[in-house]
């Protein structure tokens, strides 16, 4: 009775109709549902190893660095240890193959990778804030001391939150037992609700408003230049024709309709960004809005599944598909930063020359490069 696919928490609610309906899709629709999988364990793997390289041998040891190289770690994570028994157990088996130890240790570390991640994101935004808003104070408050500090402090955190998982899996006696959780239907319940809004939508909230705020920072002072006396006045006056919660309520309309647009509008615009600070700015805006768009569609089928009924094959079929846009979650990064930062792309190269032994390249100063 236990789906490695969902989202920690979700496993006992689910299964009692999943264990009917992974039999009644046929090869096809198997092998197009489990095809994707291969090629997206190879980019995260291949995409997130390469950051890690270039991090830990070209880049400097700032405070962002080491957020990204947390992030990339957490993807591998995922990679290794969750996607592949997603693939096997959720589509191909009606049963799960891999042992009681495995029932207990695979939604454990789900549930401390999507805690991870999602923090992670929250703590990149925050050193964001501090930089556009306390510059100066920012490097005594946050040097890369307290940053592994908060790093780990975040891995303690999240190994508390999913330790239940761990205390309460079991795997079930007899044929095609699928793993099970034991506790009542109730505080499952209660735990999968806590764990959804402590994952996805307190994270959210707090990427919205520190981005809206960071975004009406940065468009209140670009574009400032020598002005006239009379020109600065009106400027002021048309100001204050618009109060302040307003100009605030509608950067954090623009930052929640850029998680469906911000991904192309920076890539396009990242040429053209007046300030390095501003490139990593949109590459930390494009990184999160991407992973809150992979995840959206899980949690909405998710709670459509629980308010109306999970006996449905489309349903299934349809939960398949969002646990794997939520899974490509980790091999989206990479590519942006690839797309939008020319110290990694650099790095890529060469760590990609390295590797094929195509070129003998020694270590730069390419962290000198990187906004901090």
């Amino acid at each position: 009775m236990h789906n490695t696919s969902l989202a920690p928490g979700e496993f006992k609610t689910l299964n009692a109709t999943h264990t009917e309906t992974v039999e009644i899709f046929d090869l096809g629709t198997k092998l197009g549902m489990s095809f994707p999988y291969i090629p997206l364990m190879i980019i995260s793997l291949i995409g997130n190893s390469l950051v890690c390289y270039v991090i830990q041998r070209y880049l400097q040891n700032s405070v962002t660095n080491i957020f990204l190289f947390n992030l990339s770690i957490t993807d591998i994570l995922t990679t290794l240890a969750v996607i592949p028994m997603t693939a096997i157990a959720d589509i191909w088996l009606n049963h799960w193959p891999f042992g009681a130890a495995m029932c207990k240790l695979v939604p454990f570390i789900q549930c401390i990778t999507v805690t991870l991640t999602a923090f992670t994101h929250v703590l990149i935004s925050c050193d964001r804030f501090l930089i556009v808003f306390r510059p100066l104070q920012r490097r005594r408050l946050l040097t890369p001391r307290r940053a592994r500090f908060l790093i780990i402090l975040l891995w303690v955190t999240a190994c508390i939150q999913a330790t239940p998982l761990a205390v309460v899996g079991y795997l079930p006696e007899g044929p095609n037992a699928r793993c099970a959780e034991s506790w009542d239907a109730h505080r499952s319940q209660a735990y999968t609700t806590t764990l959804m809004v402590m994952q996805y939508f307190i994270p959210l909230t707090l990427l919205i408003c520190s981005y809206s705020v960071i975004c009406w920072k940065l468009n209140s002072t670009q574009g400032r230049g020598p002005v006239s006396a009379s020109r600065s006045r009106m400027t002021v006056r048309s100001k204050r024709k618009v109060s302040r919660p307003l100009r605030l309520l509608l950067a954090v309309v623009e930052a929640f309709c850029a998680i469906i647009i911000i991904v192309i509008i920076a890539i396009t615009s990242s040429t053209t960004a007046t300030s390095k600070g501003e490139l990593m700015v949109k590459m930390m805006i494009a990184v999160s809005a991407l992973y809150a768009v992979s995840q959206l569609p899980r949690h909405v089928i998710y709670l459509y599944g629980t308010v109306v009924n999970w006996a449905s094959k489309d349903l299934a079929i349809a939960w398949m598909f969002v646990v794997l846009l939520s899974s490509s979650a980790s091999c989206y990064n990479p590519f942006i930063y690839a797309w939008m930062n020319q110290t990694y792309r650099i790095g890529f190269t060469r760590g990609n020359s390295r590797c094929s032994g195509m070129a003998n390249v020694g270590p730069s100063r390419l962290g000198a490069t990187v906004p901090d």
